[in-house]
């Protein structure tokens, strides 16, 4: 019974640990300072989930802004931002991460958000991450070219030669 008890502790030390990385990755990509003033309160409730710790809060805040459709362009940076966040959804979907769910509602805020300059931008700073030895970083970046688009896919593999 105590050895449980022992496991329990270190467990929930772990996740306790993860949590605080997660929170200190998410205010760092999108600080809350940034969310405009005069933005819709739906969407800007969506946006404070999108920066919380929990992998849950930014996985169903990207699905709704992703169900408001064009409503939701304000929140556009702040998908963006996502798009390297790797962590898997254990309570919403076993399969899914931040990533996919931001490049899903930007597919329905915005057909055309991959064309956009900031994103070509990204695509070769998530290429550049690619060549570190930093090893969740390099997931993260992995994930962002794949959700961002098939064109990355040969520099992807250039990369990584």
């Amino acid at each position: 019974m105590k050895r449980s008890r022992v496991i329990s502790v270190i467990v929930l030390f772990l996740l306790t640990l993860l949590t605080a990385s997660i929170s200190a990755r998410a205010a760092q990509l999108t600080p809350r300072g940034k969310i405009p003033t005069d933005i819709q309160f739906e969407v800007k409730e969506q946006i404070n989930l999108l920066l919380s710790s929990e992998v849950d809060d930014r996985v169903g805040a990207a699905r709704e802004l992703g169900n408001m459709g064009g409503e939701a362009k304000r929140a556009i940076p702040f998908l963006l931002g996502m798009l390297d966040d790797s962590y898997f959804s254990f309570r919403i979907d076993f399969s899914t991460t931040p990533s996919d769910e931001a490049a899903h509602a930007l597919d329905n805020i915005d057909s055309e958000w991959r064309s956009r300059k900031s994103v070509k931008k990204a695509i070769e700073e998530y290429i550049d991450i690619l060549r570190t030895n930093d090893v969740s970083n390099r997931r993260g970046a992995v994930l962002a070219l794949k959700n961002i688009s098939s064109s990355a896919v040969e520099p992807l593999i250039t990369a990584l030669q």
